[in-house]
């Protein structure tokens, strides 16, 4: 984090001091990127594979497991691959990231500014968020072909990718450390489901220990930073070399990157006349007030991260948008609303990535159980809590997880969106909605305003966990 007062080259020069302090054999940056570049430059290739089933050997790396069509050229792949992919497993489980970034006097572009620069040093989310689905591949790989520890060892890795993102502190790649834990949790469960003796009690205790640390939010810090960056960023805007910048230049340097004319902020529309370029006499809130609006969200968005979701009966970051950014005042604070229009996207993403988590401990609670007895637990109270360190109270409605054993089968289920119980029945999931209708989050404000047939689509417990094995 930035110290007090602290200018954006000040900060890059320390940050870049710390990386050279960094041993060589610690470091994940560099060596990462080049060795998933060695990879997918041979292994995205139109070769034999492609020409028999229209995909390739980089496609395998990452999705090939017993269930899918992948799986038959498994073999063959990760046996040619397998120094590559031992590297990267090492590269992966070193403990920084540390890599450079670029200053403002050093950067190529003479209108760099903090904001794109450290936007342009994110972009490393991509080969670590590559380096996850190979890791993965390979754990399934291994463990399918009778190598449960280094399975283990090669998703711990993927644990660990996760964590490298919290030294890219932006909100939008902030999203890959999601998807990444996300990409850790499913496929261990999804193995689990086609052969529940895959791995150990060990492997399965070390998961859950893996997991109840990924709990909670790096949001706060992601934030933090990032409002840091942005004031720095409109300081050399609003007040840089050029004194002659007008509002009307500054407007239209902000405008420019709207993209659109209509671009919405929830309800709130800023159309600046349903034309394509910004109104004449565009009059811009000052650097000030800027800030201070932008503070003032950030502080209600972390106000509502830390709230309890099943109680939460609103969002204060929402009413602040209603009370500050509607209409005309939209346009006096675009450079504002350009920050915060996907904030709620993320408070939602982040509960819901906590809610799977929390849903992940039990399934795999359940699955130790088993491992033990050699039966599924008749409930959820049957298991040992040392098999379960974690809570089974649905994180969405308060109230204990719902769990049966049904035809043999065990099934895991909440209360949903209404936060009623409709009779383990789920949602029906809409073609057009992508199967996340009934993984969305409401305040209770928010179900509360929403019309009947609204309500209707979402309605319905949600299931969480039905194995495919009996």
């Amino acid at each position: 984090m930035p110290e007090a007062d602290e200018r954006f080259d000040q900060f890059v020069d320390r940050w870049n001091a710390w990386v050279d302090s960094v041993p060589e054999d610690q470091r994940a940056g560099d060596a990462l990127i080049k060795a998933i570049d060695e990879i997918e430059a041979e292994a995205f290739t139109y070769g034999e594979l492609w020409d028999k089933w229209a995909y390739n050997e980089g496609d395998v790396l990452a999705e090939a497991f017993p269930w899918n069509e992948l799986w038959p050229d498994a073999t063959r792949v990760f046996d040619s691959y397998e120094s590559q992919l031992n590297q990267v497993y090492e590269i992966a489980s070193r403990p920084h990231f540390a890599a450079k970034i670029a200053g403002v006097a050093d950067h190529e572009d003479p209108d760099a500014t903090p904001e794109g620069l450290v936007f342009e040093y994110s972009s490393h989310c991509g080969p670590l968020r590559d380096a996850a689905g190979y890791m993965t591949g390979h754990a399934s790989y291994l463990a399918f072909n009778g190598h449960p520890d280094q399975a283990y060892a090669r998703l711990l890795a993927v644990a660990a990718l996760a964590k490298h993102t919290s030294e890219m502190p932006v909100a939008l790649h902030w999203l890959s450390g999601l998807g990444i834990e996300r990409r850790f949790q499913s496929t261990i469960t999804e193995m689990l489901e086609y052969d529940p003796d895959l791995f150990g009690d060990q492997h399965l205790a070390g998961f859950q220990s893996v997991i109840i640390d990924q709990l909670g939010s790096g949001f706060a810090d992601t934030l933090a930073f990032e409002q840091w960056v942005t004031q720095e960023t409109w300081r050399a805007l609003f007040h840089g070399q050029d004194q002659q910048l007008t509002n009307q230049e500054i407007g239209e340097h902000f405008y420019a990157q709207a993209g659109a004319p209509d671009c919405l902020l929830e309800n709130v529309m800023f159309a600046f006349n349903d034309v394509p370029n910004p109104p004449s006499n565009m009059s811009i809130e000052s650097f000030e007030n800027q800030i201070k609006l932008y503070q003032a969200l950030s502080d209600a968005l972390l106000h509502d991260l830390r709230q309890d979701p099943a109680s939460q009966q609103s969002l204060r970051f929402s009413q602040l948008v209603g009370d500050h950014l509607a209409a005309e005042d939209a346009e006096r604070y675009i450079p504002v609303v350009l920050k915060i229009f996907n904030w709620e996207m993320l408070l939602a993403l982040q509960n819901m990535q906590d809610y799977e988590a929390r849903n992940t401990l039990v399934i795999l609670g359940i699955y130790r159980h088993h491992l033990q007895t050699g039966n599924w637990p008749a409930s959820l109270d049957e298991i040992d809590p040392k098999l379960l360190p974690y809570s089974t109270t649905d994180f969405y409605s308060g109230k204990p997880l719902m769990y049966s054993i049904r035809g043999r089968k065990p099934q895991l289920w909440a209360l949903g969106a209404d936060r009623d119980y409709d009779g383990g029945i789920s949602i029906k999931r809409d073609k057009n909605t992508w199967g996340f209708v009934e993984n969305k989050w409401f305040t209770l404000d928010e179900w509360d305003a929403m019309s009947k047939e609204d309500q209707a689509k979402y309605n319905g417990d949600w299931k969480i966990w039905e194995p495919l094995t009996p």
